[in-house]
């Protein structure tokens, strides 16, 4: 995935009334459904993007957020971890409508359990 960010990175238009970052957003897409990519490869870290994009770790920021909130990738936070392509794309819900973790996981088909911890 880095050779194809390296390749396909075009310049962003920073005199657009389109933020940076939804800008970078829809490249990032693009190079996401466009590509044979597979499924947890896993993409060029926050500063790699700063520097191939121009901007600010802030606005990778950004753009990796909507790109998580699509599904379309899965960020694991810590020194050491990444960011890898989700190709089965789901929409999380979590500013669009209120539901519990639960539910979340139950529309994927995770099966969940509870487990009472202490009875007052």
């Amino acid at each position: 995935m880095a050779e194809n960010i390296q390749e396909k990175v075009t310049s962003l238009d920073k005199d657009s009334k389109v933020p940076c970052y939804h800008q970078i957003y829809k490249k990032l897409l693009e190079i996401i459904q466009n590509s044979n990519q597979e499924e947890n490869n896993k993409i060029p870290n926050e500063l790699l993007l700063c520097e191939k994009f121009g901007v600010s770790r802030t606005t990778i920021r950004n753009a990796l957020k909507e790109l998580e909130i699509k599904g379309l990738i899965i960020r694991e936070r810590g020194r050491g971890k990444g960011t890898y392509i989700r190709k089965k794309s789901f929409e999380t819900h979590s500013l669009q409508k209120v539901s519990s973790i639960v539910d979340e996981l139950r529309r994927e088909g995770i099966k969940t359990e509870v487990k009472v911890l202490r009875k007052k």
